[in-house]
Formats: structure tokens, sequence, C-alpha cells
């Protein structure tokens, strides 16, 4: 389900999306204001079904088992070095010696232990809500 229809879903809300801007470069290392905007509006609809969510089961936690951001950074910092390497490595024209195979092992896994936690589950059926 897309933001748009658990907004919708949730609290009743429309949030018009553009399908070309939200498939545009995102990468890029400045973002358009259509692209900041689109963004905010993204946040602003993500902040509003977690309110009509929690308004409805008080006793919901979603942070209970979140890292502290600080955590989320500093890995996403050790995944972006490490990937930077690998791909050096794996660039590495002709037969890579033992030394580099290693190492390229070594970054996978730092790559693999650093991954983003997946989101968190609700115990919660949108479908009540309508």
């Amino acid at each position: 389900m897309g933001l748009r229809l658990l907004l919708a879903k949730t609290a009743e809300l429309d949030l018009p999306k553009s399908k070309k801007l939200s498939m545009s470069n995102w990468g890029a290392k400045t973002l358009t204001p259509a692209q900041v905007t689109y963004a905010g509006y993204d946040a602003w609809a993500s902040a509003k079904i977690v309110d009509v969510l929690w308004k409805s089961n008080p006793s919901l936690d979603l942070c209970q088992d979140e890292r502290p951001l600080e955590d989320v950074d500093v890995r996403a910092r050790a995944r972006k070095k490490a990937k930077t390497k690998w791909k050096q490595l794996k660039e590495i024209e002709g037969e890579r010696t033992k030394e580099q195979r290693a190492e390229q092992d070594r970054l996978y896994q730092i790559m693999k232990e650093m991954r983003p936690d997946p989101p968190p589950t609700l115990n919660i059926s949108i479908a009540e809500r309508v």
C-alpha cells in the first residue's frame, strides 16, 4: 500500500502525487524546490498517519526497538565507505590477488552487517479504519 492510499485510509485525506516528480533524480546533490516540497509532503503525511494510528491505539509504541539516529548515521556512513572501496576492488582489471579478494569479502560483510533495519511492522489492520 502506497503512502497516498495509506493516508486516505487512515486520515481520510488526499495527497496528490506527481508520478514524474516521484521518478525524478533523487540522488542529485541538490534537490529541486519541487522535490523538497514533495519530500516535505511525504514527511508530513507519514507523521499524520502515525498520529492517527497512535490516537486510535494509545498503547502502540512504534519506537521501542528503533536505533538512535546517531547509530543509524554511523552505520550508513560505514556502509557507504565499505561499498565505495568494494566497488573499487571489483573494478580492478585482471586477476585480483588473494589479499584483494579477502578485502573485498571483508567489505561485503561490513555492507551486509550495516544494512538499514527493516521498517517496523504494526499489528494494526488499516482496513479496520475504513
